[in-house]
Parts: C-alpha cells; structure tokens; sequence
C-alpha cells in the first residue's frame, strides 16, 4: 500500500512503484480538518478517479487525532510521520508494506516528521 494524498510525491510514489502497491491509503484529518466536509467530498472524488485509473483499490480513514496532538506539539514537525506509521501499523495485517511518500532529501536536516532515512524503518 502507499500513502496517497493526490499531491505531487504521492504521485511519483505511485508512478514509480506502481507494480508494488496494491492500494492506496487516504487519511481524512491528517491534511484536511474533518470539518470541511465539501473539501472532503472533492477529495475523496479525485482519489477514487485515480485508484480507478490506476487499478489500485482506495482506502479512506478518517480520525480526529490532530484535534489532540496539536495541543501536544506541532503536527509537521513531530507527530505525522507517527501518525503515518500507525496507518501501516493498522492495515499490516492485510498489507506487507506501506510505502510513505517523501517530502524532502537526504540532504535536508532539519526537524520534520519524516526522513528518507528512517521512513523505510
């Protein structure tokens, strides 16, 4: 399975790993907070043309968590690279590996909650 937003790296995850993945995974109230109901409609609309086009199954989740992890400490400098883990964590049983697409390069040090170095692990 990959991560897949619709956004320019989940594309090149998918493009370039298209024979490994078999679904791609939506969490609704990571990117989009839950209350934009309309945005989650276009969303979800877009997501299913593109698992349709590509042959690969679509996965939605939904979860509040940012509602509580915010007050804890910032959501792109600590805690999505987590939360992602957890989706994987979630659907291991049905899946062997979830691919997360990158943000940054190797090259890139600063604080982030994900890294190419550790996002395989």
């Amino acid at each position: 399975m990959a991560c897949f937003t619709g956004g320019v790296d989940s594309f090149d995850t998918l493009v370039n790993n298209k024979g490994d993945i078999d679904a791609l995974v939506y969490v609704h109230g990571f990117d989009i907070a839950l209350s934009r109901k309309e945005i989650r409609e276009v969303t979800s609309e877009h997501l299913q043309a593109v698992a349709e086009e590509t042959g690969k199954e679509l996965i939605e989740i939904s979860t509040n968590i940012r509602r509580f992890q915010n007050r804890a400490g910032s959501w792109p400098l600590i805690a999505h690279g987590a939360a992602l883990s957890s989706v994987g964590h979630l659907l291991n049983s049905r899946f062997g590996r979830m691919l997360m697409p990158g943000s940054y390069t190797f090259s890139d040090t600063f604080a982030w909650g994900t890294h190419p170095i550790l996002d395989h692990r």
